[in-house]
């Protein structure tokens, strides 16, 4: 709570001195948002990156094939 960079973030988002009530729930709110962002970021971009990554091998694997016979 004493970072500088935390005080300067909640001084510019809420446009004023930050309270110790005020500072705590900001990082809290913050940290949480955070997570849960995490929480389905991961798995959108882990299904978006596979799935192209499987199109990309199966025509991969056609042009292989189609080259070897």
């Amino acid at each position: 709570m004493k970072d500088s960079s935390n005080i300067h973030e909640f001084v510019r988002s809420m446009h004023r001195s930050p309270t110790k009530e005020g500072l705590s729930t900001f990082l809290y709110r913050d940290a949480l948002g955070g997570g849960i962002n995490h929480i389905w970021i991961g798995p959108l971009l882990g299904v978006t990156i596979g799935g192209l990554g499987a199109i990309m091998g199966k025509s991969m694997r056609h042009v292989m094939l189609d080259a070897v016979f």
